[in-house]
């Protein structure tokens, strides 16, 4: 089984989604460092295209929600882009945090000793040539130790796989499947990330048992879910048995009190 940044030495990666978004603007700087700073050992971030396809660190598809700006990314240069104001929509103090590109996100993170999970968010017509910039950029960094490549979409992994036996996979699923190892293993995934909701020991046990190391993701809005639901307890069982891996949460100091099974304090 592929043990990824260190893991030997953790009970637990702890991973924060799109960076301590519950702190921070969402896949800036800020919350980058701020994962690292309430002991998170990795970051997830998205990657789309811009224009000019360049590899950029964001999440929607359109640029209105975390941005100064509007229309779809791969709409706008990258010398516009690199203009915007990306930390303002989240609170005035972060004002002038900016988009970041994959290159130096990779930098920085390498940096901090920060791992990264890159979750691939562009549209259908695009990704080959997404998978093929990444990849370039991996090599270029020489950073497949430091990071995973994530998508719901594990025909573009298996595919990326192909191309680059070093590269470290992690298929996404907010849903059950019937031989769920048997299919992580088709698609040659590392990694299977389960949606809290869609958690299942007998999966987790499945896919430790075939060599796929298990993610939990647990979003916000099911914080108040997990001590009020057996699933809460198997998670926690699991994660203390070896099953579970990485928990990935937007809060990270969260993430990191629940691992450790310290729920004294109401989150709901």
């Amino acid at each position: 089984m592929f043990f990824p940044f260190g893991l030997r030495g953790n009970p637990v990666l702890i991973c924060g989604h799109r960076g301590h978004s519950a702190g921070a603007p969402e896949n800036t700087l800020a919350a980058i460092n701020a994962t690292k700073a309430h002991g998170g050992h990795i970051c997830e971030i998205d990657v789309q295209l811009t224009a000019d396809d360049v590899p950029v660190v964001i999440h929607d598809r359109l640029l209105d929600r975390t941005t100064s700006l509007q229309g779809p990314v791969g709409g706008v240069l990258w010398s516009e882009l690199a203009k915007a104001d990306a930390g303002s929509w989240f609170d005035a103090r972060f004002r002038g945090e900016r988009v970041l590109r994959l290159d130096e996100t990779i930098e920085h993170c390498r940096k901090i000793e920060m791992g990264l999970m890159i979750e691939l968010k562009e549209d259908f017509d695009r990704k080959q040539v997404l998978e093929s910039l990444l990849l370039c950029e991996l090599r270029r960094c020489n950073a497949f130790e430091d990071a995973i490549v994530s998508s719901f979409d594990h025909v573009s992994l298996n595919r990326m796989r192909r191309h680059e036996p070093r590269l470290r996979t992690m298929g996404i699923t907010h849903a059950r499947h019937c031989g769920i190892a048997q299919l992580a293993q088709i698609a040659s995934l590392h990694f299977v990330s389960i949606e809290f909701e869609a958690f299942a020991l007998e999966d987790a046990h499945s896919l430790h048992a075939n060599g796929v190391g298990v993610a939990c993701s647990i979003p916000q809005s099911s914080f108040s879910l997990v001590r009020t639901v057996t699933r809460g307890d198997e998670v926690l069982c699991a994660i203390r048995s070896g099953y579970v891996q990485m928990l990935t949460c937007d809060d990270t100091q969260w993430a990191t009190r629940f691992a450790s099974g310290d729920l004294s304090k109401s989150y709901a």
